[in-house]
């Protein structure tokens, strides 16, 4: 019998060394706002969504890598007793403050529920609603067609590498919601997430690896990843210009 011919092609999402960090601190600000109820009700929408469906980490739970970049961060701080550290102190505190309140907001499942029904009487009043309402159509959409899809489905990074698990960026640690990206506390972040990255040799990312033979395609693609990292940076866009 003759031999039959595999081909395998291989695909990759290039997150292209992005830091996806999703700011909680607006979202907050934004629900303290009697002007802007509605919209922040649909972005609470979105957050449940990437919280509960894309299983983005969040910096408030234990297991998460930005939990552990804030504690160490929290550690320098309390070690160093210079008074224009009060300040600072403030930004960590805003920081665990904020992410708690809208952590227990988003864990319950029911802003997820609403989504479709906040999205259909939602009526902007401004180019920044209107913004919002655009993000939130593009993850709603999103949501219907992957409905228990999660940001790790695809992760792979180079298996020879990945043995020395303290060499690769993993996912979990560039995509995750953070307290902020303005101020001290997240230039001091970056700074100590970029040190610590320039030591790894590689990044885990988005990769689909498919096997043609004969007749027979394992069909799987990166539709869901080329749809979601750019609505991530819409979103981080939106909050942090706000």
């Amino acid at each position: 019998s003759k031999g039959k011919t595999f081909f395998i092609s291989e695909e990759q999402y290039s997150t292209g060394a992005t830091l996806y960090y999703i700011p909680v601190v607006p979202l907050y600000k934004m629900l303290r706002n009697k002007e802007a109820k509605s919209a922040s009700r649909l972005l609470l929408s979105v957050f449940a969504y990437l919280y509960h469906i894309a299983d983005i980490p969040y910096y408030r739970q234990e297991g998460a890598y930005i939990y552990w970049q804030y504690e160490m961060i929290t550690d320098w701080i309390e070690q160093d007793d210079e008074a224009e550290l009060d300040s600072r102190k403030e930004e960590l505190t805003v920081a665990k403050w904020c992410g708690d309140k809208v952590e227990q907001k988003i864990s319950n499942r029911k802003s997820l529920d609403v989504f479709a029904e906040r999205l259909k009487s939602f009526r902007p009043k401004n180019d920044f609603e209107q913004e919002c309402l655009n993000v939130a159509k593009g993850f709603f959409t999103l949501y219907t067609d992957y409905p228990a899809t999660t940001v790790f489905q695809h992760a792979i990074c180079d298996n020879a590498v990945a043995e020395q698990e303290d060499e690769v960026i993993t996912m979990n640690k560039y995509i995750s919601f953070i307290a902020d990206a303005n101020g001290w506390l997240y230039e001091t972040l970056a700074e100590s997430v970029n040190n610590e990255f320039n030591e790894y040799r590689t990044t885990e990312e988005p990769t689909v690896v498919k096997t043609f033979s004969g007749a027979n395609v394992t069909d799987c693609n990166l539709d869901f990843e080329n749809r979601l990292f750019p609505l991530i940076g819409e979103l981080c866009y939106l909050l942090n210009n706000h």
